[in-house]
């Protein structure tokens, strides 16, 4: 794939990050039953219910929550250091934990709607003056840290493809094993800066990580090689911590998806049901996000499946499409030219997803 190609991919993928949290935000919470018989079958952006317990009040069709925010706030981390630092630099240094907790604290951050309560405490930690090495909520369990993970795994793409162009094969793997490791690092630290658990790491790192993958891969049994990936990623951030008090791991539930490949002869509900709904526990919608993917990755029908089956419908369709995005770029939008016309503050997000696939791509020329 060429960087003219890479760039169409990560806009994609940025912009359904936001689609995704869009279309899922009048669901949350909702079971598939409860989201047919409020809503029908969503396909475009419809008003949360008034009793909606998060999204009841001032919210409406097409706004985004606190998975857009948040990923559009690391977004602009990434795309502000790498005007000020220059494109010479490794990737993993395009991570930089204060600016992201600055922007994390912002009031429009923080204002936000949808905000979760591991999120939350951890970032008024951080503006009551704690520093965010030590803000992390000790049992931060929810999708807090895999929300907003899609930009840092475009930064390991945009690596990837670069190494790739620049060495042999057997030379670039190596110095891409080697520039993991850093770039593991600062994936764990942002992780640990709101949900201080093996599992807040995990969450994340396996988030960008399939991420990447979806950028990267072949067609050529991509499936297995995806799940691969993304436990090696797991296993890192499950790694951490030895006193954790969370003992459910990610990585075992992805194991078993690999195993029995549930995603070819499971239907939705099965699905649903064998992967504890997708709720907000990571441990559910991770693996369930990932399911569902996999089920049809070269479709958009597989975002409306997903926010239409119940749980953390922002959080999972935000992850979900910022994979389907990655995966199949901008042609993804044809005949859905309203989840981007009906999107709030539309022009904010076109702008972010741009800047930030032109940033890595101009980083890549600059080290051709």
């Amino acid at each position: 794939m060429g960087l003219e190609g890479m760039k169409d991919r990560m806009k994609a993928a940025m912009l359904f990050v936001a689609i995704g949290d869009a279309l899922g935000m009048p669901a949350e919470i909702y079971s598939a039953k409860t989201i047919a018989k409020r809503f029908g079958r969503i396909r475009g952006y419809v008003d949360p219910p008034k009793d909606h317990r998060f999204h009841g009040e001032g919210m409406k069709a097409g706004m985004w929550t606190d998975d857009w925010c948040h990923t559009q706030a690391c977004a602009e981390s990434i795309i502000d250091v790498i005007r000020r630092v220059g494109r010479g630099f490794p990737g993993s240094y395009l991570i930089d934990c204060d600016d992201i907790s600055r922007r994390l604290v912002s009031d429009s951050c923080m204002l936000i709607s949808g905000m979760g309560g591991s999120t939350r405490k951890a970032l008024e930690k951080i503006r009551a003056g704690i520093h965010w090495s030590e803000s992390g909520t000790e049992n931060g369990a929810g999708n807090g840290v895999a929300m907003k993970a899609a930009p840092f795994g475009m930064i390991l793409a945009s690596a990837y493809q670069r190494l790739s162009r620049r060495y042999s094969v057997a030379d670039m793997e190596k110095r891409f094993s080697e520039y993991r490791v850093a770039f593991d690092a600062k994936m764990i630290k942002v992780g640990l800066m709101t949900h201080a658990t093996q599992m807040g790491a995990a969450s994340g790192l396996a988030q960008a990580y399939a991420v990447f993958a979806s950028l990267t891969l072949p067609d050529e049994d991509f499936e297995t090689r995806f799940l691969e990936i993304v436990i090696d990623a797991c296993l890192v951030g499950e790694n951490i911590l030895s006193d954790d008090v969370i003992t459910d791991r990610i990585s075992d539930r992805l194991r078993w998806m690999l195993e029995t490949r549930c995603w070819e002869h499971m239907n939705i509900g099965e699905l649903s049901t064998a992967l504890g709904k997708g709720s907000c526990y990571a441990f559910d919608s991770i693996p369930f996000t990932y399911a569902m993917f996999l089920r049809n990755p070269r479709s958009i029908v597989t975002l409306f499946d997903t926010v239409n089956a119940g749980g953390d419908t922002d959080s999972n369709g935000s992850m979900v499409g910022a994979l389907l995005g990655a995966r199949n770029g901008m042609a993804l939008f044809e005949g859905h030219e309203h989840l981007i016309d009906g999107l709030w503050r539309k022009e904010a997000v076109i702008q972010t997803a741009t800047e930030l696939a032109e940033a890595l791509s101009e980083k890549q020329r600059s080290e051709s």
